[in-house]
C-alpha cells in the first residue's frame, strides 16, 4: 500500500549560517546549513536545529573552538528564528549570561553553553525536568504505524543520547 504523500511531515528549508573566527592568527569564515529552530516546537529543535548545529560545530570549527564558550554563543543564535531568538535571550538573562561579571566578561563558558541550551529545550517545551518526559515517553512510547522499524529505533537512540551528552535535565 502506498504511502500518502500528505502523511509524511515535511523538513522544514536549511539556512546558511556562518561566522568569522580567528584560526592560527588568521581570520577563517565557518558556514554550514541548518534547519532553523522557529521556537514553536522543543522536537523541532532536538530533531533538526540542535543535531545539525553539533555535528556541523564539529566538523567545520578547528579542535581548539568546539568547546570554545563566547564562539558557542555567538554561532548559535544564528541557527534560530524569531520567536526562538526571543527564548534564546530570556534563557540568557536568566541564567546571568548578559550580566557583565565584576573581572568585566560575561559567564560564557562552555559548561554555562550547555546549561543554556538546557533551559531552552525546557522553555520551548513548557516543561521543567524535559529529561522526565522524555523518559516517560520512552518507556510508553509505541512504534507509529507509518515509521519504518529503523527509522523509530533510530529515533529512541537519538533522544537517549541526549542523555548521555547532558543536554536534558532530569530528577
Amino acid at each position: 500500500m502506498p504511502l500518502d504523500p500528505a502523511a509524511i511531515p515535511e523538513i522544514p528549508k536549511q539556512i546558511r549560517v556562518s561566522l568569522n573566527v580567528e584560526v592560527e592568527d588568521k581570520e577563517k569564515e565557518i558556514s554550514f546549513f541548518v534547519v532553523p529552530c522557529s521556537g514553536e516546537a522543543v522536537e523541532e529543535f532536538l530533531l533538526y536545529t540542535w543535531d545539525q548545529y553539533s555535528k556541523s560545530t564539529a566538523a567545520k570549527l578547528p579542535a581548539n573552538l568546539r568547546k570554545d564558550g563566547p564562539t558557542l554563543f555567538r554561532f548559535f543564535p544564528l541557527c534560530l528564528g524569531v520567536t526562538a531568538t526571543t527564548i534564546w535571550h530570556k534563557v540568557l538573562e536568566e541564567n546571568g549570561v548578559n550580566a557583565i561579571d565584576e573581572d568585566g566578561t560575561n559567564d560564557t563558558t562552555y559548561k554555562n553553553f550547555m546549561t543554556c541550551v538546557k533551559f531552552f529545550c525546557e522553555e520551548l517545551a513548557n516543561v521543567t525536568y524535559l529529561g522526565d518526559v522524555i523518559i516517560r515517553f520512552l518507556r510508553h512510547a509505541k512504534k507509529p504505524a507509518l515509521m519504518a522499524p529503523d527509522a523509530c529505533f533510530r529515533r529512541r537512540q537519538t533522544l537517549l543520547a541526549y542523555f548521555d551528552s547532558g543536554l536534558l535535565r532530569s530528577r
